[in-house]
């Protein structure tokens, strides 16, 4: 591979309206606003990325991420693509925070550098696998949109539900108690708080399904994100897994996450960290601790969705991952991606690694 000297570096700005409204403890979210990033080699391959303002998380705002882009675009356009390390290095150099404006440009590089050799960003992490296991998200909502949500999940073929909760307190247990016991008995879900309870909320709930025999795969940032003390009681006296999510953030929270003994597994998403240099980091300590590690994402299109679909697929842990995302798109996926059986799939061609790409946009 020669010298891939970036030549150009666009910003292309698409909304997707979702089928439904996806409801958490923490936002609503109607539409997906996708800024995507085109980074051009002249005369060569091209790379594409995308970030998602998601403020209540990632305190990013589309004018931030606009703002951020615009400072990368210096740090990228005219550097050797084919240094990957050294270049998404000086990315995440390049600013404090603004980590899903970092992932954009991170996963347009590690893009190029794929398309470059005909490759597929996930043959380039080094595996094969063109489709990884999936859980179905369950918006927050009253008893019966929850149990319309869940069955049509269940009649779409996903064998894994995450129900949204946090929303009501201690009333979340009575909550899952009847919305399992109108689904098969064989359902299998995953609970996500979203911060939305107390430490000692979560432990009164967690020990009321217990008691009633229900079976959890795991449970997600029961508590506030800066409470790892809190999250550490939870996990400490919990029945089922705890999964940290937005108290993951990089390899230094992972660390004081196991040492504190606060969580079971993190949750790492592309968008949260800054992309797949340091999402790699985050797992590979993750290991080391003795910690899981399950792939996530916020609401994407399909181009988030399957880059982390691909690093997902590179980590190769036997574990349903939180790759919904783009099966709550008005239409569905896009080209090259799709949902059968329980899975994220997505297809590989030389020419298009990514899939569906927006039309090109302007320089930032």
């Amino acid at each position: 591979m020669g010298e891939l000297s970036i030549d150009r570096f666009e910003v292309v700005e698409r909304s997707y309206p979702l089928t439904a409204p996806f409801r958490t403890a923490l936002r609503q979210v109607d539409t997906v606003e996708s800024i995507a990033v085109r980074l051009v080699v002249a005369d060569g391959p091209e790379g594409w990325g995308e970030a998602v303002p998601t403020a209540r998380i990632t305190g990013e705002t589309r004018g931030s991420i606009l703002a951020a882009l615009q400072e990368l675009k210096d740090h990228v356009v005219g550097r050797d693509a084919a240094d990957l390390l050294g270049t998404a290095r000086a990315v995440q150099r390049a600013l404090v925070g603004n980590p899903s404006a970092k992932a954009a440009v991170d996963v347009a590089l590690h893009d190029l550098v794929a398309r470059s050799v005909g490759w597929s960003i996930g043959r380039l992490l080094g595996t094969a696998a063109t489709s990884v296991p999936t859980d179905m998200t369950i918006a927050a909502g009253d008893l019966e949109q929850m149990l319309s949500a869940c069955t049509r999940a269940l009649s779409d073929g996903f064998e894994l539900l995450k129900l949204k909760v946090g929303l009501r307190g201690e009333e979340d247990g009575r909550l899952i108690r009847d919305l399992l016991g109108a689904l098969p008995e064989s359902t299998r879900v995953r609970l996500d708080a979203n911060q939305g309870w107390t430490p000692r909320q979560a432990v009164a709930v967690l020990e009321e399904l217990d008691r009633a025999g229900i079976t959890v795969d795991l449970v997600e940032q029961p508590v506030p994100a800066s409470d790892l003390r809190g999250l550490a009681f939870v996990t400490a006296r919990s029945p089922y897994t705890v999964l940290a999510d937005e108290s993951a953030r990089d390899a230094h929270d992972v660390s004081r996450i196991a040492e504190l003994g606060a969580a079971d597994a993190v949750n790492i998403k592309l968008m949260k960290c800054g992309g797949l240099l340091p999402a790699r980091e985050m797992a590979a300590v993750a290991r080391a601790a003795g910690l899981g590690v399950y792939v996530g994402g916020m609401m994407e299109s399909n181009l988030g969705v399957r880059a982390a679909a691909a690093f997902a697929a590179a980590e190769g842990d036997p574990v349903v991952h939180d790759l919904d995302a783009a099966a709550w798109l008005q239409g569905g996926p896009r080209a090259g991606l799709y949902y059968e059986r329980g899975c994220v799939c997505w297809e590989v061609s030389e020419r298009e690694p990514m899939g569906e790409e927006p039309e090109a946009g302007s320089e930032a």
